[in-house]
This record gives structure tokens, sequence and C-alpha cells, in this order.
């Protein structure tokens, strides 16, 4: 299922992040979250929020349990709230918002299906969604109903500044490093927010190459582990101390030897140069043998660090222009478009002449009539 939150109920401040896509068909429900919010027992609650959006219905309900619960809630704001999104915030008794974040506040809408009475059931219910929606932010804001009804009617986004200008938040809050990003390609008026994620990713390591030094580099430590279990296996007479000119060679004994140089422990790890280990041996005195477990460590190390660099959910996430997951992964629900778009690629649904047509019809099925309005 769908996680899109998660809480830890701390001794005196839980934490409730909302970091993905909210609610909707196939995920956690509002009603499990309002569960678990119920059994926090503490004073404060900190909630931090990053999410385009997502189903109107849930979102509402999310807003409700919070102004219900009797704890202080502030509301933390570390890269968009949007949508449905910033009507959740409003439930907090003070919103902060980092200063390289964004608020966007938009009327309710959904995709349906049916005939013309159906079109205007649909309309009639967006209409009264989006002034209720209004009426929170004017009770939130102190803006008069009129004027954010006609922000709302315009798309408008605001940037730190200007959400507190207009009292949707209180005050800036530090920035924080994201960890995920949205397609708001659906928002017309969506400013271009990733860009400097964006460019941080490019920079990075692709998967596979982050994948393939790992794999290297666990080898090169299993191959390191064999040698050196073979070496304290091994029961030989000590071999005599070399001088610091005559560097012991790679294939010697080297059970109690003691490297005298930086040179000496290259020829003894050939092709394992890293100058601030060997130096570091050099400064413990280490026996070679002593010097090969504590490599076998240090590598481990190594390898520890790297896996810690790989992206923690490399499939299924989406980034504003972009989709960070294994090259031809079919999408999930949560991501329609995507879905629909990656069908039509790789299945070549029949009946259909143009993309777009089928691109339209499967996500108007997968978002379903009524039940799922979207915001």
């Amino acid at each position: 299922m769908l996680n899109w939150y998660s809480i830890e109920n701390k001794a005196d401040n839980a934490e409730v992040l909302i970091y993905n896509v909210i609610g909707g068909e196939g995920g956690i429900t509002a009603a499990t979250f309002a569960k678990e919010l119920q059994a926090i027992d503490t004073n404060q609650i900190t909630l931090r929020m990053n999410t385009p959006g997502g189903s109107v219905f849930d979102g509402i309900a999310i807003y409700n349990a919070l102004k219900a619960h009797p704890a202080k809630v502030t509301c933390m704001i570390d890269g968009v709230a949007a949508s449905i999104g910033s009507v959740i915030a409003m439930a907090a008794d003070e919103i902060q918002i980092a200063k390289n974040a964004h608020m966007m506040i938009h009327n309710a809408g959904g995709t349906v299906s049916g005939e013309s009475n159906d079109m205007r059931q649909a309309a009639e219910m967006m209409d009264r969604m989006s002034l209720s929606i209004a009426q929170t932010y004017s009770e939130r804001t102190g803006q008069t109903v009129e004027t954010i009804q006609q922000w709302m009617n315009a798309e408008t986004w605001m940037n730190a500044d200007e959400a507190i200008a207009n009292g949707f938040a209180d005050k800036i809050a530090d920035t924080v490093k994201l960890t995920n990003v949205f397609d708001l390609s659906k928002y017309p008026k969506a400013p271009n927010l990733n860009a400097g994620i964006k460019q941080e990713i490019n920079n990075m390591a692709t998967l596979e190459e982050l994948a393939a030094s790992v794999e290297a580099l666990t080898q090169a430590v299993t191959s390191l582990r064999t040698d050196v279990d073979a070496l304290m296996e091994t029961e030989t007479e000590p071999t005599p101390e070399p001088a610091p000119s005559d560097p012991a060679p790679a294939d010697a004994p080297m059970v109690d030897a003691k490297a005298a140089s930086v040179n000496d422990l290259r020829a003894l790890f050939p092709g394992k140069e890293d100058n601030g280990f060997v130096i570091d041996m050099l400064e413990k005195n280490a026996t070679v043998a002593q010097a090969s477990v504590e490599y076998v460590a240090y590598a481990r190390k190594q390898i520890e660090e790297l896996k810690n660099k790989l992206p923690k959910e490399v499939t299924g996430q989406a980034a504003i222009g972009f989709t960070a997951q294994a090259p031809n992964q079919q999408p999930t629900e949560s991501e329609p478009k995507a879905l629909a778009e990656w069908e039509w690629e790789n299945k070549k649904p029949e009946g259909f002449t143009t993309k777009e047509r089928y691109v339209a019809i499967r996500v108007a099925e997968i978002n379903g009539q009524f039940r799922n309005l979207k915001k």
C-alpha cells in the first residue's frame, strides 16, 4: 500500500511527516491516519510537509483530525504544500515555511466520465468543495472569501515571503535538504521548483554506477578476507624487518613483518593505495597481518558509506520533469499519466488511434468517477 505519511510518537514532541501524494484509492486512508494521530499523547506535534496535494476528501478529514487534537500543532513546510496540502497546513497553530519552499492554492478538480447530468453534478460538487476550502483559508489568513476565491481561480503560487504576507504562514523556518520532489506538470502555473535539486541529482553517479562500485568493492574485500584468513593460519618464522629502502615484495611472507614505509604497504597491498589508510597503519606500527585485518574493516566501512549514498527510493519516485527509477520499469497507479504513457509504449493497446486519446481515457479510468475526486 502507498504510504504517504509517517507518525513518530516521541515523549515530548510527536512528529508527523506528510511527504507524498495524499490518500487516494489503493493507499493508506485518512481513517488510518486519524486513528494513529489520536494515539499521540504529547502536548506538541510537529507536522512536516512536502506534498503536491492529492485527495480532497482525505485531506479535509486530515485537517479536521489535526484541528481536533488537543496538542499544539506546528506545521513546517519543507518543500511544497500545494492544493489540498495547503489546506491541511491551515490546521496548525503555527505555520513555518522554509525560505525556499512554496504554497499553492486552487479550486477543487477531478476527472469524471458519464453523461451531461453527471458532468453538471460534478461541477456543482466541485464548486461547493472550492467554497468550503476558500472559507477554511479565509478563517486562518484573515483574507476575505472573495479575495481567496480570486486567488484560487488563478491557481496562485506563493513563495515564503508571499505566504507570510498573505497570512498563509507565520514565520520563516530553517531550510532542509529534501529527499523527494514531484511531477507538478499538471499545474499550469507551477514554478520550476526543482532546478537545484535536479542539477544535484544529475551530478550524482547513476544507480548502475553506484551498484557496480559496491559490487567491485565487495569482491575486493572478499578476496582480501580470503588472503587474510590464509595468512592468519600460516605458521612461519617471523620475517626480518625490511629496511626502508628495501620494500617487501608483494608475495613475501607477511605474518609478522613490519611495514616500514608507505611504499612497503603499497607493495603489500597492490592496487589499494589509499594514503590515509597506509599512513595510519605506519603510525600504529602495525604488522602486515594486522594491517590486512584492519583493511578489511576499513573496506567494509567504505562499502557501508557507499551504500548509504544510494537513493533510498530509486523506483516509483516522481520528480519534476523526470522519474528516478530503473529504465523502462512500469510505474504504479499512483502516477496515472506515467502509467498510461508506459502502457502505450510497451503494451501497444488496441482500438486507439493516438497516444493522447489513450492516455486521457486511461487516466480517467484509473482515477475513477467521483470516488477519487482529486484536488
